[in-house]
């Protein structure tokens, strides 16, 4: 699932980039989309002996958020630092990729706890 959130992530911001969007509108609407992304395809397939349905869908996907929460934000710091200390030059893909790696170990980590408790 880490892949196909990674290119709704990567597709949606390079798109946003090509608009004339600034590195940091992009990533941050990125972020958001990619993260949902993982949520649904998440519950569907990776957890799907633990799948939420109904209201508890809904109620999953703001848990989700919230846990993956800290690892969305440090995804969208890295990048921007990362964007920032290069040459600024392009669309940011380097920069890009190494928010999504910092995000990726978090939103694994957390939601597997938190949000479909496997680990408990």
């Amino acid at each position: 699932m880490g892949l196909s959130g990674t290119v709704v992530h990567a597709s949606l911001f390079l798109i946003l980039r090509a608009w004339g969007w600034s590195f940091l509108h992009s990533q941050s609407v990125a972020v958001a989309a990619g993260a949902s992304s993982n949520y649904w395809g998440n519950n569907r397939l990776t957890f799907r002996s633990r799948r939420l349905r109904g209201r508890a869908l809904f109620l999953g996907l703001i848990k989700f958020l919230l846990v993956c929460s800290p690892g969305l934000v440090a995804n969208i710091l890295v990048s921007t630092a990362t964007y920032a200390n290069t040459s600024r030059q392009g669309l940011g893909i380097g920069a890009l990729a190494a928010g999504i790696v910092v995000d990726f170990i978090w939103k694994y980590t957390a939601s597997s706890r938190f949000v479909w408790k496997v680990f408990d």
